[in-house]
């Protein structure tokens, strides 16, 4: 049976290969960016009332050829901070989710409901 950490990695490698990126342990002398750095991973017990389980924490280094806003287009500063219902619908709807999923709440509500 294949330990949960090398299917995890080894899943993430092929999706980023399939990108044409190029994916190490540790920074490569020489290679020409783009590339990612799995630089760690950490298994950590998440045992709950009704289901074991396990929280995997990556660090990944990512290098890019150009600045990552010049690359995304972007010009100034980044929002990061947007107010309102719409803007954080699709965030508000993935938290009700997992909620629901961890039973902290009975069933799911909608972000009209909660607005």
């Amino acid at each position: 049976m294949t330990h949960p950490i090398l299917s995890l990695q080894a899943s993430l490698v092929a999706a980023l290969r399939t990108a044409d990126i190029a994916v190490f342990d540790a920074p490569p002398a020489g290679q020409a960016p783009p590339y990612v750095v799995i630089a760690r991973h950490d298994v950590l017990p998440r045992d709950g009332d009704t289901a074991p389980g396990y929280e995997h924490r990556l660090l990944l280094h990512v290098w890019a050829a150009e600045a990552s806003r010049k690359a995304a287009g972007q010009s100034g500063p980044v929002d990061t901070a947007p107010f309102g219902k719409e803007v954080n619908r699709r965030c508000l709807e993935l938290l009700i989710g997992y909620a629901v999923q961890q039973r902290q709440i009975p069933q799911p509500l909608s972000v009209d409901d909660l607005w």
